[in-house]
């Protein structure tokens, strides 16, 4: 069976079992209203990666729009969706979370959740694997690469 939307691999899921219990990770910048209202229906519970205010998100979360994102994750919880706003802290967007904190629980998500993962410097590259900026005070020492899987 082909699945043409991640509604229906849902769907089909819930039909096979329906007392499954549904997560989804997204960085929340694509999709119509309308899905996002689908998939609060389903009750999947969804983390929206949001790291930072529109100033420093897209620093980190590569061509997504931060409008766009707060957008979805306001719809998704109008809708009756549990959501949780996962930040990644950052040098340059740590002095934003207790805004972002704030903010999370005026949009009624259910949980924030603050990662620092020691992520603080690296190099930050595109889809076709071109560098595009340097986050924090890489020196060049340490070798990164990305692995494309086709």
């Amino acid at each position: 069976m082909l699945f043409r939307s991640t509604l229906e691999i849902f769907q089909y899921l819930k039909d096979e079992n329906p007392n499954i219990q549904l997560k989804m990770h997204t960085n929340g910048s694509a999709r119509t209203t309308e899905w996002w209202r689908g998939v609060a229906r389903m009750k999947v519970r969804t983390t929206f990666g949001i790291d930072g205010m529109s100033d420093t998100h897209h620093l980190y979360r590569q061509n997504t729009s931060y409008n766009t994102v707060i957008k979805n994750a306001k719809t998704f919880i109008q809708s009756g969706g549990q959501a949780t706003w996962k930040m990644i802290e950052f040098k340059h967007n740590k002095h934003q979370i207790d805004q972002c904190c704030t903010l999370s629980k005026e949009l009624g998500f259910a949980h924030f959740s603050l990662l620092n993962q020691g992520r603080d410097t690296a190099p930050v590259f595109n889809q076709k694997g071109q560098l595009t900026h340097v986050l924090g005070d890489y020196t060049g020492e340490k070798e990164f690469k990305i692995l494309f899987f086709s």
